[in-house]
């Protein structure tokens, strides 16, 4: 027998929690299925606004990394937006 299940069921019943964990097992597979280079910066917070959680990670050579990160440097500082999004 098929239960149905109705629409406020659905709304109520409450998502696992996504972790950084699982943001890393993702890329963790990106990277080993791909050739990528990634650097990059994660932060969670609380409603006070307080870092629950960080981390920064690297995927790559070296010499490529070193390009990015210059790269992204010169982005940065030539950026006079308060916040960025891209």
């Amino acid at each position: 027998m098929n239960k149905t299940i109705k629409k406020e069921e659905i709304k109520n019943k409450k998502s696992k929690k996504t972790t950084l964990e699982d943001v890393f097992n993702v890329l963790r597979k990106w990277e080993k299925d791909n050739d990528v280079m990634f650097f990059g910066g994660f932060a969670s917070f609380d409603k006070d606004y307080n870092i629950v959680e960080d981390r920064l990670i690297c995927f790559g050579d070296k010499e490529g990394l070193k390009l990015s990160l210059k790269d992204f440097n010169n982005f940065f500082k030539a950026d006079k937006n308060e916040f960025i999004n891209w």
